[in-house]
């Protein structure tokens, strides 16, 4: 069942990223540019914080953060506690901050094609590309033998 629920999750992310380069609207969206007199640094600001709560989002609807939280992290508990709640909250709060860490440098290296100036169409490609590599881990996952 984890197994198909991974395999939705990468078509759906998949299919998602692939029309979002057709629509030509790229992966952080930007319908406005520079010339509309948009200041950058209030645009990038807004685009932050929601290409934060993107990263939530998918962190939080993730199978994987589901099987670390039920299978994985039980695993450090010392044997016979009593009390869960705490040490579970505690690692749980560890890989929130390790996720949180990874999402803001994955930002970090997102924002550089920007500022290297690689043109909007070479990134909706890169999108493209993304989008069709997540249809084909999908295809791949699907034809696991496991």
């Amino acid at each position: 069942m984890i197994k198909w629920c991974g395999v939705a999750y990468l078509l759906w992310l998949g299919a998602r990223t692939v029309l979002a380069a057709v629509r030509g609207q790229g992966a952080a969206q930007d319908r406005k540019t520079a010339d509309e007199g948009d200041d950058e640094e209030a645009r990038g600001g807004l685009s932050s914080w929601r290409l934060g709560w993107q990263e939530f989002l998918v962190a939080v609807t993730n199978p994987k953060a589901l099987i670390l939280f039920t299978v994985f992290l039980p695993q450090f508990l010392p044997p016979g506690a009593k009390d869960a709640a705490v040490p579970l909250l505690v690692l749980g709060a560890a890989y929130i901050g390790i996720e949180f860490c990874c999402a803001f440098g994955y930002a970090a290296l997102g924002s550089r094609p920007r500022s290297m100036g690689i043109t909007r169409r070479s990134r909706r490609w890169l999108d493209g590309l993304t989008g069709v590599v997540m249809l084909g881990l999908a295809g791949r996952l699907a034809t696991e033998n496991h």
